[in-house]
């Protein structure tokens, strides 16, 4: 049975990988099309521009070794890229830090649980 802190982490735990999956999908989103407006030089009207992020540069995110630095960002695609990216990796990172916690906390309650004279008894049943 469980104790209330114990409830109390489990659904934390919940929340968190509830709170991955949606920045996940997030991350997902705008990868697979994400509008970025601009006006080009010499207008005055705004244009916005579809962007796929290719996988290349997703993998490059999820690696940990993408950096605004080495992009292209003279032109308009490339500055739309870019910022793409760094939505992507934004979504991404928050996703990543969900699930961190998520197994934080599930590592702290089974340290509870073999601290706990628990798991000793069930081992012994």
């Amino acid at each position: 049975m469980l104790n209330r802190q114990e409830k109390a982490i489990v659904e934390e735990i919940n929340a968190n990988k509830h709170g991955a999956q949606s920045y996940t999908n997030k991350a997902n989103s705008i990868a697979s099309g994400y509008t970025y407006y601009y006006t080009p030089e010499g207008s005055d009207t705004e244009q916005k521009m579809n962007i796929v992020i290719p996988d290349s540069y997703k993998k490059a995110v999820q690696g940990g070794y993408w950096n605004i630095e080495d992009m292209d960002t003279t032109t308009d695609f490339g500055k739309g890229l870019a910022e793409a990216i760094q939505k992507y990796q934004d979504y991404y990172d928050k996703a990543k830090d969900c699930t961190q916690e998520a197994q934080n906390l599930y590592n702290e309650q089974l340290k509870s649980i073999l601290n706990s004279g628990e798991y000793a008894n069930m081992r012994m049943q």
